[in-house]
């Protein structure tokens, strides 16, 4: 990147007393995960639990390398994007 160089970015931090604005270029893309979680929203997934600790559990998504820690175990809910279901 150069001086002059005009790209798109997301205005992410505005600081008027500082004159400040942070700006992020990357945000303006999807993660895989993000998309991931868009792609399977309020529906059904397979869900390893890989590990448990004493404020959550870390899982992941088989045949993805998608992963994700949550800080609460819910009854039948891992994560508040993820349903689960017993077999």
């Amino acid at each position: 990147m150069v001086v002059g160089t005009l790209l798109d970015a997301v205005v992410v931090q505005i600081d008027a007393e500082r004159r400040y604005i942070a700006i992020s270029v990357k945000r303006l893309t999807k993660s895989t995960t993000e998309l991931f979680f868009d792609e399977h929203l309020e529906k059904a997934v397979e869900v390893r639990i890989d590990a448990i600790g004493p404020i959550g559990a870390t899982v992941s998504f088989p045949g993805t390398t998608v992963w994700k820690a949550s800080k609460s175990l819910g009854s039948s809910c891992l994560m508040p994007t993820v349903m689960t279901s017993a077999h």
